[in-house]
């Protein structure tokens, strides 16, 4: 043949090749840790046929040479890619396809591989058996050769079957029932990842388990072969070009490869770097006759007491809970650039890792794991399955083997976690399997930690994990831990099955004692949060009814609130609780509480989430979250002998809370301390304030009648050292003039050695329009007024005439607000400052003012007194807080800061059927 001819037609057909390989869905190369280069992906369009009748051995369906209809593999029939989309249960599935064996594979072994095929699979060529596979998720190999000629076509055809309802296959999150519901979805059969061909040496290499080991700064590799040979196996560990290392060893299975690295690059989350692999197995003569690129990250995973440690130092981890499914290919995703773009996106809102949930992910998934540095855990789709089976067990144990077997070389996986809530264990076959269970992933793999049954009934485990969604951060935490008390996993154990027998029951011999925590190993909480957030938060945006966990906040601030306040308490928690897993990365069909909505794209600010999710416990420790608490207008704190006291509106009496930390009023010890009984002062407890003056402890509020025109200030007194002490006894009220006008928020302060009292007040009794103003007087003891009251500030600028809300709405008389007055003197005591609250309490534009005096002015001059012309505080749309204002100050414990505590409201007004919704926050 003329040369120049042959070499236009190879260039014309390699041309064709790469066009039609275009073409092929998920065209990358299947298993980047074992890669050869002769392989035929075979993905794309083959025949198929349904077989819910299961006749397709009467009708010769191994013998078929083609079925009427078409499907794109490696897509499920229940997908939108597959080009078939059938939602309904399928039993059974045939596939066909030609396959052509290139001739240069004459005289090597091809192989016929399987990604993953659910459940049960029959693979036939030209009509006999090649093999069978059993399980619906793990890998799988069918040697072919014997069956197929170089440079011939030959008819492949797969059948597979499926009893997803019988209780013996792990169906993970399908559905066993017609239509998706709660946290269970579209179902997967059949073909869903990719199937290829490839040509293997018959002394080639068969697989390579890799350990790295830190410690002794070395490589430990070992082979196996297809046969044992005189070949050698030469293995080269390479930085790029560079070889860092290589040795040869004989084509044996009894082989082992030992490779010291001097000066290893370890591989982690912040520089996840990756040696390469080559593999060359050679003949005697030097030939290579078999090569395979991998790679690998030197890393250890090890527990030391209650902590997971990465490359010898305690690790944090920040999960997130991914389902691995897609709206377009159900378990499979579209493409190779879709499972890299979930890792992104992961990060992107600061997880530095994924508990893979319920479905046994690809190969290519680990893959940009490794490359991207981001931390897994794997887990087999165990729901669906009895765990009290024995049957069950039996298949489950050599499935999960094969997973574990494929996946054990790549360096971001560090947890196993073969099982998923097991809730409902009996007492002999559960223990049993749990316990094969755990020690068959250790003798695989002895170098990672076991999560036996992931929130579940634990039997034989490494990690102890709990699942809680109680929405409520405070609860949440206080669930957890506290006071020495582990949250514990409820296990609702089996007992006799019932049986219409009559008042004769047999009883329950058999005997277990499922375990507790004991605080000697890890304790995570591997399932929390799954706040619900929907498009419009009033609609779905699936076919079925919306799901989550919970009741759904009501605004993006509300939202990130709670966020916030259930990520940093399991941050606190650090000492005792070593990391989380927050459900979920994204919206799957109608569970709606993903970070992402199902397409991936950001349900909110991705910066505003990383700042929750990127936080670890050292990042939070100077840090606090606002609002400190769930209720509480009118805040008020006192630091005092090492506690601080603190007071808020509770309308019907007065509760005092002592504590160390202000910013944990949710966990401080509290009391009532005034229940009042006078009918003239028993209603209408406002703004209360505790003081310490001269060695006895005073507490200022306002009360009324029940007609709250009728407010007027009093003072009750205790003598005890501790305010927790004793019993506090009414001083009285205090006479604020000769008409005993309306009067609240008072506040006392000491100045040049005279005590002073401001508040609120009004000049005459109201007719139709209501004005509070700003009052002064010198005290001539605390329950006392020494003075004549001095009118100091009106609400006379317009930011301070509010009283419209946003919506129209309006009180039944005009109201003018000058309240709240709060004292401060400058840091270097030149100035007095009396921060005041303006506008209506009720209106977002409730904001705080500042009137200043010269300390060496006469503070009961009105002169003295300077009003800044602008609010001080004010509202802040961006951040969702509104109705800033009656605000106090308190001091850092070592006196050298002065922090704000004050009231605001996360939305513009109180939503109707709320209530009363300020709440405290503090501030630098």
């Amino acid at each position: 043949m003329n040369m120049k001819i042959f070499l236009t037609a190879l260039l014309m057909a390699l041309a064709g090749f790469q066009a039609h390989a275009e073409d092929i869905p998920r065209k990358e190369y299947p298993r980047p840790q074992f890669e050869r280069a002769a392989w035929i992906n075979l993905n794309g369009q083959w025949d198929y046929t349904f077989d819910f009748s299961n006749t397709g051995m009467e009708r010769d369906f191994p013998n078929a040479t083609g079925f009427e209809d078409k499907i794109t593999v490696p897509f499920c029939p229940e997908s939108s890619l597959s080009g078939v989309g059938y939602k309904d249960f399928i039993s059974h599935i045939w596939y066909h396809r030609e396959i052509e064996i290139p001739n240069e594979w004459e005289n090597k072994k091809v192989l016929l591989n399987f990604g993953a095929v659910y459940f049960n699979s029959e693979i036939y060529i030209d009509g006999t058996l090649a093999g069978r596979h059993f399980g619906g998720s793990s890998s799988f190999s069918i040697d072919i050769t014997n069956l197929v000629t170089a440079g011939k076509k030959h008819h492949l055809v797969v059948h597979a079957s499926s009893d997803l309802r019988s209780g013996k296959q792990s169906a993970g999150k399908q559905c066993l029932q017609f239509a998706s519901y709660g946290c269970n979805y579209t179902r997967t059969t059949g073909i869903w990842q990719t199937v290829w061909l490839e040509a293997v040496a018959p002394t080639g290499l068969k697989s390579a388990q890799v350990i790295t080991d830190i410690d002794q700064k070395q490589v430990i590799i070992y082979p196996k072969f297809h046969s044992d040979s005189p070949c050698l196996l030469k293995v080269m560990l390479k930085d790029g070009n560079r070889v860092v290392a290589t040795t040869s060893v004989r084509a044996s299975n009894s082989s082992v490869v030992v490779l010291p690295v001097k000066k290893p690059q370890l591989w982690s989350p912040e520089s996840p770097f990756l040696y390469d692999i080559v593999y060359q197995v050679t003949d005697p003569s030097g030939k290579v006759v078999d090569e395979v690129h991998s790679y690998t990250g030197m890393r250890k995973i090890h527990i030391e007491g209650n902590k997971i440690f990465l490359n010898n130092k305690p690790y944090y981890q920040r999960l997130v809970l991914d389902q691995g499914f897609y709206p377009d290919g159900i378990w499979t995703a579209p493409s190779d650039a879709a499972l890299k773009k979930d890792i992104e996106l992961s990060m992107a809102v600061g997880f530095n890792g994924a508990r893979l949930h319920q479905k046994a992910f690809e190969e290519r998934f680990y893959y940009w794991a490794d490359k991207l540095g981001y931390l897994t855990w794997g887990e087999a789709p165990s729901w669906g399955m009895d765990a009290n089976d024995v049957e069950v067990a039996r298949n489950f144990l050599v499935e999960w083997s094969e997973l574990v077997i494929r996946d054990r070389n790549h360096p971001s996986l560090i947890t196993w976690t073969p099982m998923n809530e097991e809730f409902w264990p009996d007492k002999v076959q559960y223990p049993r399997f749990t316990a094969d269970l755990y020690d068959l992933t250790k003798s695989l793999d002895p170098t990672r930690p076991v999560n036996d049954a992931s929130g579940g009934c634990h039997i034989k485990t490494d990690i102890w994990t709990v699942h809680n969604y109680e929405q409520d951060p405070y609860k949440l935490k206080n669930l957890l831990y506290k006071d020495g008390k582990f949250f514990q996993a409820p296990n609702y154990s089996l007992g006799v099955p019932p049986s219409n027998i009559g008042y004769n029951g047999l009883r329950q011999n058999e005997v277990y004692h499922f375990p507790e925590y004991d605080g000697k190993m890890p304790y995570l909480i591997d399932e929390v949060g799954g706040i619900k957030w929907v498009k419009g938060q009033d609609k779905t945006n699936s076919d079925t009814k919306s799901w989550g966990y919970g009741e759904p906040p009501k605004t993006e601030q509300e939202f990130l609130q709670r966020l916030e306040g259930q990520i940093y308490g399991i941050l606190d928690l650090s000492d005792h609780v070593w990391g989380y897993c927050y459900t979920q990365l994204t919206d799957v069909e109608q569970e709606q509480n993903g970070i992402y909505y199902y397409d991936r794209t950001p349900k909110f600010d991705t910066e505003k989430i990383h700042a929750i999710f990127g936080a670890n416990p050292e990042d939070i420790q100077d840090t606090y979250t606002n609002p400190l608490v769930d209720y509480g207008p009118d805040p008020w704190a006192l630091w005092h002998d090492g506690y601080y006291y603190y007071m808020h509106t509770m309308g019907d009496r007065l509760v005092l809370w002592k504590t160390r930390d202000i910013t944990d009023i949710r966990n401080a010890e509290k009391k009532t301390v005034w229940l009042p009984t006078d009918p003239t002062n028993k209603h209408n407890l406002w703004a209360p304030e505790i003081h310490n003056i001269d060695g006895k402890w005073y507490i200022y509020y306002a009360a009324d009648d029940g007609n709250t025109d009728n407010h007027q200030l009093y003072v009750l007194e205790n003598t005890r050292k501790d305010p927790f002490q004793g019993e506090f006894t009414m001083k009285g009220r205090i006479s604020t003039d000769k008409d005993n006008n309306w009067a609240i928020d008072g506040s006392v302060f000491e100045h040049k050695g005279e005590w002073y009292m401001v508040w609120s007040g009004w000049q005459t009794r109201r007719i139709d329009t209501e004005t509070q103003c700003i009052y002064i007087a010198r005290m001539a003891n605390p329950w006392t007024l020494g003075s004549e009251r001095v009118l100091i500030s009106k609400p006379e600028l317009e930011w301070e005439r509010h009283y419209k809300n946003v919506d129209g709405s309006e009180p039944s008389h005009k109201i003018f607000v000058n309240e709240g007055p709060q004292p401060l003197k400058s840091p270097q005591g030149k100035y007095i400052y009396i921060i005041y609250s303006a506008s209506g309490v009720w209106t977002p534009y409730y904001t705080l003012g500042m009137l200043t005096a010269p300390a060496d002015a006469d503070l009961l001059n009105p002169a003295s007194w300077k009003k800044s012309p602008q609010p001080l505080f004010k509202q802040s749309p961006e951040n969702s807080v509104y109705g800033t204002g009656h605000n106090s100050f308190f001091k850092s414990p070592d006196g050298k800061e002065d922090y704000i505590l004050y009231h605001a409201r996360d939305t513009q007004m109180d939503p109707p059927g709320m209530g009363d919704t300020r709440t405290p926050r503090a501030q630098k």
